[in-house]
C-alpha cells in the first residue's frame, strides 16, 4: 500500500514539470506560427507585387505591339506610295537633269500631269510646245494663247521655275562622297536653302547618313 502511495506521490510531482514542457513545447509552435504567417504575409505581398509587375509590363507589351503594328501599317503604306510612284519618280530625276530648254514635249506633258493641268496637253500639243518654248511663255502668253486661267498659269510658270532651279540639285556635285556635314550645309546655302541648315546639323547629316538622292528629296519635301 505505502509503495502505491510512494508511486502516486512521485507522479504528482512529475505533473508540473510535463506541463512546463508541455507549454514549452506550445509556445514554440506558436512562435512558429506566428513566424510561417509573416513569411506568408510576405510571400503573399511578394505575389502581389510580381502580379502588379506583370501588369504593367503586359500593357507596356501591348502598347508597344499596337505601335509596331501602326508603324508597319504606316511603313507598308509608304512602301505601297513608293513602289507606285517609284517608275514615274525615277522618269522625273532623269529628266530634271536636262535643262528645261531641253525638253521635248512628252516632257512638257509630263510635267502637266504632274501638276493636275492634264486637260491642257491636246493644246500644248497641237502648239508644238517643248521646253525651250514653255520656258520662254509668260502669264499672260499661257491665258491667250493656251486658254490657262490666271492661277493655272502661275501654278504652270511656278512648276517652270523649280524645274529649273532644282535641275543643279538633282545633278550630283563633284566629291559629294567625301561631304561632312558642314560641306553639305553650305551646299544647302548655295542653292538657297540656308532654312535647312539646322536640321541637317541637329541630325548630323553627312554622306554617310543620307545618300543624295534623298539629300534631294529632304529639300523637295521642304
Amino acid at each position: 500500500m505505502k509503495q502505491v502511495v510512494d508511486q502516486s506521490t512521485k507522479n504528482k510531482l512529475k505533473l508540473p514539470v510535463k506541463l512546463n514542457e508541455l507549454n514549452e513545447h506550445l509556445n514554440s509552435l506558436q512562435n512558429e506560427e506566428r513566424e510561417l504567417e509573416e513569411q506568408l504575409k510576405m510571400l503573399r505581398s511578394k505575389i502581389l507585387e510580381v502580379k502588379n509587375e506583370h501588369e504593367v509590363t503586359e500593357k507596356r507589351l501591348n502598347e508597344e505591339t499596337a505601335q509596331f503594328d501602326r508603324v508597319k501599317e504606316h511603313y507598308t503604306k509608304v512602301e505601297a506610295t513608293v513602289s507606285k510612284y517609284e517608275p514615274q519618280l525615277k522618269q522625273w530625276k532623269e529628266r530634271i537633269q536636262v535643262d528645261i530648254t531641253q525638253w521635248i514635249s512628252e516632257d512638257v506633258t509630263m510635267l502637266l500631269n504632274e501638276i493636275g493641268l492634264s486637260k491642257y496637253i491636246k493644246i500644248f500639243e497641237e502648239n508644238r510646245i517643248d521646253g525651250n518654248v514653255l520656258a520662254a511663255l509668260t502669264t499672260q502668253e499661257f491665258m491667250q494663247s493656251l486658254g490657262l486661267t490666271f492661277k493655272e498659269a502661275k501654278q504652270l510658270l511656278k512648276s517652270t521655275f523649280l524645274a529649273q532651279k532644282y535641275r543643279d540639285i538633282y545633278t550630283t556635285p563633284p566629291g559629294v562622297l567625301q561631304w561632312n556635314t558642314d560641306t553639305v550645309c553650305a551646299w544647302l546655302e548655295d542653292n538657297k536653302l540656308p532654312h535647312l541648315t539646322d536640321a541637317f546639323r541637329e541630325y548630323q547629316v553627312n554622306h554617310y547618313k543620307y545618300s543624295i538622292t534623298n539629300l534631294f528629296a529632304l529639300t523637295m519635301n521642304n
